[in-house]
């Protein structure tokens, strides 16, 4: 998302200054279009940190966490079962 935020603002500055020989028509269509792109470009980052990146990042501290239950079972010198892994929370 990032990568693509630097490409619209790189399309819009290149409209801004280098358009010598692109219609003026063309130029204010395409800088429409970079415009919705960027709105939607900022609708998706703003959902991505709202709601996806708090539960990437729950889910990378269950996944430690399961890890490292795991190792201790792998590494216990009793005979017991392995943990359930839904017992481990995820919060």
């Amino acid at each position: 998302m990032i990568e693509a935020r630097v490409q619209l603002r790189n399309v819009t500055r290149a409209l801004e200054r280098r358009a010598a020989g692109v219609d003026e028509a063309i130029r204010g269509e395409v800088t429409r279009r970079v415009n919705q792109m960027e709105q939607y470009l900022d609708t998706l980052t703003g959902e991505f940190c709202d709601n996806y990146k708090p539960l990437s990042d729950k889910q990378r501290g269950y996944e430690e966490r399961a890890k490292a239950v795991l190792k201790r079972y792998a590494e216990a010198t009793t005979e017991e079962e392995p943990p359930p892994v839904t017992r481990l929370r995820l919060g």
